[in-house]
């Protein structure tokens, strides 16, 4: 699978990419989707930064609930399925310090906003390692045969569009994030069958000083 973004790739390009995107051919311009930044103050716009380093303060469950659902809504004003196609976006969270959950795969589930462990595969551990050690890594996928007429590359988009919102949500309640789009090709054995993992976002509170 080819990443969406350099493993080392600068957080600001996502941003860029999300400005960029386009809606499938035969969208008129007045149904293009808009971004959704302006919902966001200006303070958490301005203080984009790539965060790699984050403190060994664990996220309580019912902010990274509240990140997810945010940027889950955007998501789906962004891109509403009737115009753009249904890709099967999941949010799984690799749960390594997040307070009332178990160090686990987490499959947040957005109809309840509840968490649903998918194991502990041995591989998990690692992941530190190949991203950042940060206490919530959210693992963005999807399926490109969910639905006719879209492209690869546009599901590489929407997925980099909702980690894009992840990371605005996340800024907005005190958090801090950094993008990543190397793929961990085994997670798609934990997931619906055609999914793949596309996109992920490191999430925690930044050190501070």
């Amino acid at each position: 699978m080819m990443p969406l973004l350099p493993l080392k790739g600068p957080s600001s390009a996502v941003a860029a990419m999300s400005r960029r995107r386009e809606p499938p051919r035969g969208t008129t311009s007045t149904e293009r989707a808009e971004g959704l930044a302006e919902q966001y103050p200006s303070a958490v716009l301005a203080g984009r930064r790539s965060v790699r380093h984050f403190s060994g303060r664990a996220v309580p469950v019912e902010e990274l609930a509240r990140v997810l659902a945010t940027a889950h809504a955007a998501q789906h004003r962004q891109w509403p399925a009737a115009d753009h196609g249904d890709p099967g976006l999941a949010l799984v969270v690799a749960a390594h310090q997040v307070d009332e959950l178990s160090s686990a795969l987490q499959l947040w589930r957005p109809e309840t906003a509840a968490f649903d462990s998918c194991g502990t595969p041995k591989w998990l551990w690692r992941m530190p390692a190949w991203y950042a050690a940060a206490p919530a890594l959210i693992l963005i996928c999807g399926s490109i045969g969910r639905t006719d007429g879209i492209s690869y590359s546009q599901l590489l988009v929407q997925a980099g569009a909702l980690g894009h919102e992840i990371w605005l949500a996340a800024r907005s309640r005190g958090l801090e994030c950094s993008v990543y789009g190397q793929a961990v090709h085994e997670l798609s054995d934990v997931l619906t069958p055609g999914s793949r993992h596309l996109f992920t976002v490191a999430l925690g509170y930044a050190v501070e000083g």
